[in-house]
C-alpha cells in the first residue's frame, strides 16, 4: 500500500514486497491441507517465501500469523479461489504454478519436482532461510501542493548509466502500454536518487527515511527540486529485470510508476547491500 504525507503529517500503510533469490524446495502435502493462523512448521515456510516472491507482504518465519492470513485471502480472491485465509491444496497448488510461472518469466530455472521421500522417524526441523530475500520498500507518495515553488524543466541531457537507462526505459514501457506520456530523467533528481541509494548502502538501512537525508520530500526540497506531486519507490534486488518486476507486481508501488501527472524521474543504481543492488526511483510532476 502507499504511505502519503501531506505537509507535514505522514500517513503510512505497510506493504513489503519480497523476491527471494533463493529456489523453493517443495514440501510434499497430504490430500487435506489446512495450514491456518497459530501454525509452524516447513509447510508454513514454503507458502510464505512463495508469498514473499510473488509480491504479497508476509514475514518469512515459519509462523503462520495475521499478515500470512491477510496475504492469503488477498491472493485468493486474485485468483478466484474461495477466500478463507486458510492455505489447503488448491491454494498451495495454486502458489507453486504461479511461482513456477513467475521464475519462468525472470528466467530463472524452475526446479524439477523430486519424489516425495518416505517420511523419517524423526522428525525433520527446517530452519529459516539464512540469506535475505530481496525486498522492495512502501512506496511513499507526496500529494500534489496547493500553491507550488516556480519548477524548471527536467534537463534532458543528462549521462546515464546503462542499467539506469534500462530502469527508465521499462517504466516507459508499460506507461505507452496505458497511453501514459515517457518519464524523463531530471538532472537534479538523478543526483539525489543517486544519492540516497548511495547512503542506504553505505549507512546499512533500506527506508525511505535517511538518517542522513531525512524523508524523500525533505531530500528533495533540500536540493532546490521542486514539484506539484511526488513519490519514491525504494527496493533490493539482484538485477534491473528482477527490481522492476517485483515494482510492478506490487500496487503501490505499480501505481506510482503509472500515475499519469508524473513527468520527470530521477534513477539510483548502487551495487551493494543485503539484496545485491540497492535501487531508487524518485517521481514528480512538474
Amino acid at each position: 500500500m502507499v504511505r502519503k504525507m501531506r505537509k507535514s503529517k505522514l500517513f503510512t500503510t505497510l506493504s513489503v514486497v519480497a523476491l527471494l533469490s533463493a529456489s523453493l524446495t517443495s514440501i510434499g502435502y497430504a490430500d487435506g491441507l489446512k495450514l491456518k493462523q497459530g501454525d509452524q512448521g516447513p509447510q508454513v515456510l514454503e507458502a510464505e517465501q512463495l508469498l514473499h516472491k510473488l509480491g504479497w507482504y508476509v514475514e518469512v518465519d515459519t509462523k503462520y500469523d495475521r499478515y500470512t492470513v491477510r496475504a492469503v485471502k488477498k491472493f485468493q480472491q486474485k485468483h478466484g479461489i474461495r477466500v478463507t485465509g486458510v492455505i489447503d491444496n488448491a491454494t498451495m497448488n495454486r502458489l507453486k504454478q504461479e511461482g513456477a510461472a513467475y521464475d519462468s518469466a525472470i528466467g530463472k530455472p524452475v526446479p524439477t519436482p523430486q519424489p516425495s521421500k518416505p517420511t523419517p522417524e524423526k522428525p525433520v526441523v527446517v530452519q529459516p532461510p539464512v540469506v535475505k530475500p530481496p525486498v522492495v520498500q512502501p512506496p511513499v507518495v507526496q500529494p500534489p501542493v496547493v500553491n507550488p515553488a516556480p519548477v524548471t524543466p527536467g534537463n534532458t541531457g543528462i549521462t546515464l548509466s546503462a542499467e539506469e537507462q534500462q530502469m527508465i526505459e521499462l517504466m516507459n514501457q508499460e506507461r505507452a502500454k496505458s497511453g501514459l506520456q515517457s518519464v524523463k530523467p531530471n538532472a537534479k533528481l538523478m543526483e539525489l536518487a543517486r544519492l540516497k541509494a548511495k547512503d542506504m548502502v553505505d549507512n546499512h538501512y533500506f527506508s525511505h527515511n535517511s538518517p542522513t537525508y531525512g524523508s524523500p520530500f525533505k531530500m528533495m526540497q533540500s536540493g532546490g527540486v521542486a514539484y506539484k506531486k511526488a513519490a519514491e519507490n525504494i527496493a533490493g534486488n539482484r538485477s534491473v529485470a528482477a527490481a522492476h518486476l517485483a515494482l510492478m507486481n506490487s500496487e503501490g508501488h505499480r501505481a506510482n510508476i503509472m500515475t499519469k501527472e508524473f513527468n520527470q524521474v530521477g534513477i539510483g543504481i548502487v551495487p551493494g547491500g543485503p539484496y545485491g543492488t540497492m535501487y531508487v526511483q524518485m517521481f514528480i510532476q512538474q
